[in-house]
């Protein structure tokens, strides 16, 4: 069964074309942007669930670094990442765009800038860069069995 799911989620993940992660990775951000530059008022006061907010920043900027990491990793055996160190976008991206909307909040009315909020968006980022390195490598294993077994 979870076989059948991994082999599911492979094939969906790899009909979309790499480039278009890219395109998906500056939506994630600008949302990101948009929804941080919201004043206070118009965001939900969730202060009662104590660390939610900390979850809700990890959780979008995994998002966001989801997106670089397909971006920067091909599924397939024989293609080398696109960048010398594939990694660096997955971690720095949600770095920068963290920093970027912390800076931002600190002036936006009934907002604030919380340094506690950019560590939860880079372990966003850090968390899916490891996670991902390791599931492209099993991805990358299972399909060299595949191409040894059928020799």
């Amino acid at each position: 069964m979870l076989r059948t799911i991994n082999s599911l989620i492979d094939r969906a993940i790899a009909l979309t074309p790499q480039r278009m992660w890219w395109v998906y990775s500056v939506v994630c951000a600008v949302i990101i942007l948009y929804v941080g530059g919201r004043p206070g008022s118009a965001i939900p006061n969730l202060s009662f669930i104590k660390g939610l907010d900390k979850v809700l920043h990890f959780t979008a900027y995994s998002g966001l670094a989801v997106c670089l990491f397909r971006a920067c990793y091909p599924l397939q055996v024989n293609h080398k990442p696109t960048l010398s160190l594939p990694w660096l976008p997955v971690i720095l991206g949600p770095l920068l765009v963290g920093l970027i909307d912390e800076i931002h909040q600190a002036f936006v009315p009934g907002r604030g800038s919380d340094p506690k909020d950019l560590i939860a968006d880079t372990m966003g980022g850090v968390l899916i860069c490891a996670t991902g390195v390791y599931w492209r490598w099993q991805v990358l294993e299972r399909d060299r069995q595949r191409h040894n077994s059928r020799r």
